[in-house]
């Protein structure tokens, strides 16, 4: 029987394998395809980029690691007449990009923040941070757009931190709304980094219509896809399938583990409630005056000139009935003692003519006894 830690080791080796397995496929694929077709697959990678900084905004193609800034755009006109021209000018020479816009906004324009969560987690990552989000932010999902990645891993916590950007959604609506007047199609947002590399965090539009796949680029994708299936069929299919029924027998053999652990601390959880409840139970006995020794109180409390003609007890509370030369007095003595407290007059003080005494009836908090 294989344990947990065994589980995902060996997980982890038939994933690293698969991995350069794949790049090294990938390498050998590139390499086949002649020169003039990856010049032009990678001119279709380019990038229109609206840069926002501190000045206003600026147009560039991103190529790669390259940006060339194309022009400034005045926000604040809001003319379509500059954004053509400058879009023009770069067909003109020779560039070729996408004719959808990625909008960059600088790292002030969002919120930051870090969660730490189990390293099982990362399986299913976009639902367990979906799940998390309004208890980490202060915002619900649907008010704002947000990415996530993950920043490190702790393997011998079992944790991972993942990092969180989150932009109001009325920013971006109004952003939108301003590349509408420029006669652009937003395709995209990118968050800049706070800290060098100064890394992007690209935030999808999930609601937002999708932009339609450049032709040239559709025909290319399709090509180098089914060269791809041709190639990886003849190369990897039998190691594939062998790795992926060890991969599912591990797997369910983890799911298993997961599912007695889970059992396992439900049921631990379960007896520390019971043993807590039962603490809770004794120390409050302990801690309450039994009834004896109310009375002996109550009786060395009590003057001579007072009759008790009727005593209860309801809970914590006390009630105390009958005649005295002076109820307030009395009541001044209960409201003193150590073993009573909030001593207060339930009904009006009577004046008995018979007996000479006042009629009363005072309830009074029992106090808990000091712990020894």
């Amino acid at each position: 029987m294989f344990s947990g830690d065994h589980i995902l080791d060996w997980q982890a080796r038939i994933d690293s394998g698969l991995r350069a397995g794949l790049r090294w496929w990938l390498e050998e694929l590139i390499g086949i395809v002649p020169e003039d077709w990856r010049r032009r697959v990678a001119g279709l990678h380019s990038r229109l980029l609206l840069v926002i900084d501190e000045h206003g905004a600026y147009l560039a193609v991103e190529n790669g690691d390259q940006r060339e800034t194309l022009g400034r755009v005045d926000l604040q006109s809001g003319q379509a007449d500059s954004v053509r021209r400058l879009l023009a000018a770069t067909t003109q020479a020779g560039r070729s990009a996408s004719p959808d816009v990625v909008l960059c906004l600088p790292a002030s324009r969002a919120l930051r923040t870090s969660v730490t969560l189990p390293l099982a987690a990362e399986r299913n990552l976009d639902a367990v941070v979906g799940f998390e989000f309004e208890r980490v932010v202060p915002f619900k999902r649907d008010e704002v757009y947000y990415a996530h990645q993950v920043t490190s891993r702790n393997k011998a916590a079992r944790s991972l931190s993942v990092g969180l950007t989150v932009i109001p959604r009325s920013e971006v609506e109004e952003l939108l709304r301003l590349g509408q007047r420029l006669d652009i199609h937003v395709a995209g947002l990118e968050i800049a980094g706070e800290k060098p590399p100064f890394t992007a965090s690209p935030i999808a539009l999930h609601d937002r219509e999708r932009p339609a796949t450049h032709s040239r680029a559709r025909l290319a994708i399709i090509g180098l896809a089914a060269l791809a299936l041709c190639l990886g069929a003849a190369a990897i299919a039998i190691p594939f399938v062998q790795a992926s029924r060890t991969l599912d027998m591990l797997t369910a053999q983890v799911a298993d583990a997961k599912r007695a652990a889970e059992a396992s601390l439900n049921l631990q959880k379960q007896i520390d409630a019971e043993i807590q409840d039962q603490q809770a139970l004794i120390t409050k006995r302990r801690q309450a005056p039994t009834i004896t020794e109310l009375l002996d109180i109550v009786t060395k409390l009590t003057p001579d000139d007072t009759w008790l003609t009727e005593l209860q007890l309801s809970g914590n509370e006390i009630h105390l009935i009958g005649a005295s030369a002076s109820a307030t007095a009395l009541l001044g003595l209960v409201d003193q003692s150590p073993s009573f407290r909030n001593a207060t007059f339930r009904s009006s003080i009577t004046q008995d003519s018979k007996i000479e005494r006042e009629r009363f009836d005072i309830a009074a908090k029992i106090a808990p006894r000091e712990a020894p």
